[in-house]
């Protein structure tokens, strides 16, 4: 439904703050500490990321420049420039939010917002309900500085940087993202969701079919390829895992006691145990767990070997699969 925007000019109204369409509000969670955003919606404020939670500070009277983090007196992009030009009509959309519009006059634009619950249509002129409007909000890349790093939520292997101020998405080779660390090891990383691996269950020149596979994440799960005929590829594995104590083995298809089972991921994972075997040669390392995650490694004094049944160190000889070539 249209609303006749010369009823609506007479008032200025605030944008709401931190909104990103499709990010929400609270856009610190993808950054880490200490990285400064330009205040979504804003030029003359930014926000200072701490564990999550955005801090706003003004710049009086000044401009944000999301680059160097700095607050500077001219207007460092078109981000925060006048979209009024000699060809605009009376209105101009403003690029910085869905609510707000500039009233173009010969000596410039003024800024200036619809109500609650309403957007600016530049095509109607008027501001309309959200529900009749187009309006996808605007890039993170927007208020975010270019090459750093921000979470990717639907995948853990994965972030995303501003390149050229488009959203680029980056992997983390066999590692996982954290906010805080970077690409850091898996097992560093609280994650809902593991992807499937790219390619898990083969190619169609060479389709894995009827047959387990790794996750290439874990010591303990894996994959059921279902057989779906000649040169197709089972695009939704199943995923499994191994019971407690016990790894997958590939070349084996099947879950074999962790002892015996070679694998180079976090041997903690899955396992009810203080301490593990590690998979360093000589069967004389192990691992130190807490609630299925690796918190530490030691070895065994010379002359003695870690005895995964016992959990302690013994001068018998151990030739576990997990740490012999």
């Amino acid at each position: 439904m249209k609303i006749l925007i010369f009823l609506l000019a007479v008032t200025l109204f605030e944008t709401s703050q931190g909104l990103i369409e499709p990010y929400d509000s609270n856009i610190c969670r993808l950054f880490k500490n200490g990285v400064k955003l330009r205040n979504p919606g804003k030029c003359d404020s930014y926000i200072t990321c701490q564990d999550g939670v955005a801090k706003i500070t003004e710049c009086k009277g000044k401009y944000f420049n999301k680059e160097t983090g700095k607050c500077v007196t001219k207007v460092p992009d078109s981000y925060c420039k006048d979209p009024c030009t000699k060809k605009s009509p009376f209105w101009e959309k403003d690029p910085k939010s869905c609510e707000g519009y500039f009233t173009c006059r010969p000596e410039g634009g003024v800024q200036e917002y619809c109500p609650d619950d309403l957007d600016f249509d530049y095509k109607q002129q008027a501001c309309v309900y959200k529900s009749d409007s187009n309006c996808k909000g605007f890039d993170i890349c927007d208020i975010a500085p270019n090459n750093m790093p921000f979470k990717n939520e639907n995948n853990c292997q994965r972030y995303y940087t501003c390149v050229k101020n488009k959203v680029t998405e980056k992997v983390c080779e066999k590692q996982y993202y954290d906010v805080q660390k970077g690409c850091t090891k898996k097992s560093e990383v609280e994650c809902l969701n593991h992807p499937i691996p790219e390619n898990a269950c083969g190619t169609p020149k060479h389709p894995a079919r009827d047959q387990f596979v790794s996750d290439e994440l874990t010591c303990c799960k894996y994959y059921y390829c279902k057989d779906k005929g000649d040169n197709v590829v089972d695009e939704s594995p199943q995923l499994g895992q191994c019971p407690e104590g016990k790894f997958f083995d590939s070349a084996q298809q099947a879950c074999y006691t962790a002892e015996n089972v070679r694998c180079d991921e976090d041997r903690c994972d899955g396992m009810n145990r203080s301490k593990v075997i590690s998979s360093d040669e000589g069967c004389q390392h192990y691992l130190l767990c807490d609630k299925g995650v690796t918190v530490g490694k030691e070895k065994c004094p010379d002359g003695q070997y870690f005895d995964s049944s016992s959990m302690e160190c013994t001068t018998t000889v151990q030739n576990y699969l997990a740490c012999t070539s």
